[in-house]
């Protein structure tokens, strides 16, 4: 019986070794999995920022080809700048259709001084009056 106990320790010792071993081979392939698992996130996250980079170019370059047909849509109509103004604010209201439908006048074009700004009152004023002046200069 002595032989049977020793065996039983021994073998309950290899077992517990072989256990161990074992525990200790997959806390390695664990840890060894772990830097795959991060060595695959470096990559998707290197490929998503060159996506989120290319994304941007895209809208960019799109912003520009618009901006780009915009301005020579623009540019076809021969539009001085106070018509288009007019033009964008009908848009912009909500009246342009009615204005193509012939429902709504179209407005008149608002004349800008050298400045660039709206004459005040008494500048219309006096360019009538010159105007009047010059007329009269000429009968």
């Amino acid at each position: 019986m002595a032989f049977f106990q020793s065996a039983v320790g021994t073998l309950q010792t290899l077992v517990i070794a072989l256990g161990a071993g074992l525990g200790i081979w997959g806390a390695i392939n664990l840890m060894e999995g772990y830097g795959k698992l991060r060595e695959d996130l470096q990559k998707a996250i290197a490929k998503r920022d060159e996506a989120e980079k290319k994304v941007k170019q895209l809208q960019a370059k799109l912003k520009e080809e618009e901006n780009h047909q915009i301005v020579s849509d623009v540019a076809s109509y021969n539009l001085s700048p106070e018509q288009l103004a007019q033009f964008l604010q009908l848009a912009g209201s909500g009246k342009l259709q009615e204005l193509l439908n012939g429902q709504v006048k179209m407005p008149e074009p608002v004349t800008m001084n050298h400045a660039g700004d709206k004459p005040a009152e008494d500048e219309e004023n006096l360019f009538d009056e010159n105007e009047e002046d010059d007329q009269d200069e000429d009968n």
